[in-house]
């Protein structure tokens, strides 16, 4: 529990620049480090191709797939944008033999994310590194679908966050450990309460964990495997200033 986050971090979709500050978030955090960041997109799977195929002569990533459309149908699904390149070739939309992302190929008398004919990030997919093979569970997805209104992506953002570094983690100074096995995880809602004294039998306050409340899908605590999963707690990130002499840890089915 000492590995802990600092902040959540969004970059919009629909707002001005959000493109160059992602890109230089995975670069360098944007902030000249030595290494970048990652983000997580969802998308809708059902419907989607992922079967897109760089040009030959591209001077990247050469004959690899990309995501060429994104499903429209509620299935949404978690990526993680690894890296990107701005001169991959993805389409020639107007057939001018050349790949831009500065003219009007579209003939719309507007030039945006709608022209891009090249440049896309590279996503991890969670479905194994026999997904998308060779490419060890990796694909491209082309930074023309960012754009704003595009229904195939779950929420319109691209999510990441912040570390503390290791001489700022604050420690928690009370946790609650707890071992729980279920057979549908998501029948569960787990949260943290207390009381004043200890031999008070309700708490004057709880507060649920969302990652614990109903989440997960009708599968076993730890997915496909056996067994229960061990949970940890911070009680004090709720609750650091109460008086207590008793901490309630309470599940309802």
């Amino acid at each position: 529990m000492n590995n802990t986050i600092s902040d959540i971090y969004t970059f919009n979709f629909s707002s001005y620049g959000w493109l160059d500050d992602l890109k230089h978030w995975i670069a360098d955090h944007g902030n000249s480090e030595a290494t970048g960041g990652l983000a997580v997109i969802g998308v809708n799977t059902a419907g989607w191709n992922p079967n897109g195929v760089v040009p030959s002569g591209s001077p990247y990533h050469s004959g690899e797939k990309f995501i060429s459309s994104l499903g429209t149908i509620g299935s949404g699904h978690a990526l993680t944008i690894v890296g990107y390149n701005d001169d991959v070739w993805i389409q020639d939309i107007n057939g001018d033999g050349q790949y831009t992302n500065d003219c009007d190929v579209n003939g719309d008398g507007i030039i945006n994310i709608h022209d891009f004919e090249k440049g896309a990030f590279k996503v991890a997919n969670s479905w194994g590194q026999g997904w998308n093979y060779p490419y060890g569970g990796f694909i491209l997805i082309p930074y023309k679908l960012f754009y704003s209104g595009n229904s195939g992506f779950t929420i319109a953002f691209a999510y990441t966050c912040g570390i503390f570094p290791n001489e700022e983690i604050p420690a928690p100074e009370i946790t609650v450990k707890a071992s729980v096995d279920h057979p549908e995880r998501n029948e569960l809602s787990i949260k943290v309460g207390y009381a004043a004294a200890a031999n008070i039998t309700d708490p004057v306050a709880t507060t649920n964990f969302n990652s614990f409340n109903s989440q997960g899908g009708p599968f076993k605590m730890r997915g496909i495997y056996d067994g229960p999963l061990e949970l940890g707690l911070n009680f004090g990130y709720f609750y650091e200033n109460a008086e207590f002499g008793k901490v309630f840890f309470r599940i309802k089915e």
